[in-house]
């Protein structure tokens, strides 16, 4: 084997040190418009972090040789760099690798999204240790009222601006009580949106950009079928909601609502399958648009129906080969 070193880990580390250098950059501007708008724009930077090296383990095939490039990437960056912008550059960088592992030797999908996720989750504990989720929240809940508070007409008097401040506390409190209930929630599904826009960008850029060899074949999503741990998942949230102590109440809430959100992907899945041998291309697509802009929420809560009853009644015989037939349904 070669010892030369591999042009896509050279690439990757290039990349790491620019990008924490942008970030660093853009983190001293102040609070300037300009600043502001900088911020936005670097906002994709980490995610093309963890592209570069998902593919840079593809293209290399040595995962020691890949992680140590890393390692001395971020090494030197620490020299310039602040440790908050070396843990999310590390971070995604960790996913990429993972990523990478996991189309390189065919892992399972959900193991796969799984790794991406508990890389991230060192960061995500520091951050809200940092900032707890209550002080987040009160300060959001300190601009919302400032905005709300400057929409007020300057021709209504005190008693009137004080009612409507006394209501929209009401309504921002009602709101905020509950993001900090689902919290986990939201975290939770960030970070597995995230881990899957990784893995789709990773085999996109392996496939176009490396000689590699990648086992990963995506297939109609009609055909879709989720582990049946996440039934599991469901069940034991629904029983920990049953409890009477709140701390375990509330993770079983979010475990809950987690479980049934997934699952519902393969609800409509189903919903797809069965749309699909019913109505034509065109009726689909209006099918489709009007329950996707006027009842999604029913598109969600049959899906989760649909989705924990297909683990048992199979209503797509999925056992059976795929044909030509089921391709026409996604």
């Amino acid at each position: 084997m070669s010892r030369s070193l591999p042009p896509s880990c050279i690439v990757a580390s290039l990349a790491t040190l620019g990008v924490v250098g942008v970030l660093e950059a853009v983190g001293q501007g102040g609070e300037a418009p300009a600043a502001g708008l900088l911020v936005v724009m670097t906002l994709p930077l980490p995610l093309l972090i963890a592209v570069v090296w998902g593919w840079a383990l593809l293209a290399a095939g040595r995962a020691d040789r890949v992680v140590g490039f890393a390692v001395g990437a971020l090494a030197i960056a620490l020299i310039f760099g602040s440790g908050l912008v070396i843990l999310q550059v590390a971070g995604h960088a960790a996913a990429g690798i993972i990523a990478g592992l996991a189309l390189g030797r065919n892992w399972r999908v959900d193991v796969a999204l799984l790794g991406c996720c508990l890389v991230w989750l060192p960061g995500i504990m520091l951050t809200v240790n940092e900032v707890p989720v209550q002080e987040q929240l009160a300060l959001l809940r300190q601009d919302i009222l400032e905005m709300r508070t400057a929409q007020f007409p300057e021709s209504a008097d005190q008693e009137e601006r004080d009612k409507a401040l006394a209501a929209e506390e009401g309504r921002i409190d009602q709101a905020l009580d509950l993001a900090g209930r689902i919290y986990p929630l939201v975290i939770g599904i960030g970070l597995l949106g995230e881990a899957a826009v990784i893995l789709v960008l990773v085999w996109l850029a392996g496939r176009t950009l490396g000689r590699t060899r990648i086992g990963w074949r995506f297939g109609s999503f009609s055909r879709c079928r989720l582990p049946f741990y996440l039934v599991w998942v469901l069940v034991i949230g629904l029983g920990l909601m049953l409890t009477r102590r709140p701390e375990l109440s509330g993770w079983g809430l979010n475990l809950a609502l987690l479980a049934a959100l997934i699952l519902s992907l393969q609800g409509i899945a189903v919903q797809v399958f069965v749309i699909g041998r019913m109505l034509s291309p065109v009726g689909r697509l209006v099918f489709w648009t009007l329950m996707g802009v006027f009842f999604p929420p029913l598109v969600i809560a049959s899906g989760v129906i649909l989705g924990v009853a297909d683990q048992w009644l199979d209503f797509r015989r999925l056992d059976r080969p795929e044909n030509d037939e089921d391709e026409k349904v996604v």
